[in-house]
């Protein structure tokens, strides 16, 4: 799990260079750094995979963290409004449903939906549309009918229209 390290140094020129330098001197990735202070003194944030290692040669630098937190990592793409539909919570139960979500089940809900690879604007476009009730129909009827070992109706109609094609193209070659 990543950590969020906290790191006081001065607000000059330079101060990102150095904590940079010992953490990477040290093998560790810097993931993300941010810097909050607008006065002499600023808190460096640095998310790390590694947080031991990443202290130790802090130490070393003379360097210190002053505070630390586990904290969970998301990746989305880079565009407006994923966030959203990440942190959007799932619907409440309709009244008259007979499942109603604990918050456990709404949280695991949010974290599989977190693992799932953000959708990018061609897949949306690329997506098929939802099947209608109308489109849905003759799928339904044609399972059925396959099921029963008998024929739908639209299978009737196309068999009557090659049937009509093939006499058709019979006349046309006789004349």
């Amino acid at each position: 799990m990543a950590v969020d390290l906290v790191i006081d140094v001065e607000n000059t020129p330079g101060a990102l260079a150095r904590v940079a330098a010992a953490i990477s001197d040290a093998g560790v990735n810097i993931a993300a750094a941010t810097c909050v202070g607008p006065g002499e003194r600023a808190e460096l944030h640095i998310l790390v995979p590694h947080a031991e290692a990443a202290k130790h040669a802090l130490s070393i630098s003379h360097l210190s963290v002053t505070r630390e937190r586990e904290v969970v990592v998301v990746e989305v793409e880079d565009r407006p409004g994923v966030i959203k539909r990440r942190a959007t919570l799932p619907r409440a139960p309709q009244p008259g449903s007979r499942s109603v979500p604990t918050p456990a089940a709404a949280a695991a809900a949010r974290a599989a939906a977190a693992s799932q690879p953000a959708t990018t604007e061609s897949d949306e476009l690329e997506a098929p549309a939802k099947t209608t009730k109308a489109k849905a129909e003759p799928k339904r009827e044609a399972s059925k009918a396959q099921a029963e070992g008998k024929k739908t109706q639209a299978q009737k109609t196309d068999i009557t229209r090659t049937e009509s094609k093939k006499k058709d193209s019979k006349e046309k070659k006789g004349k």
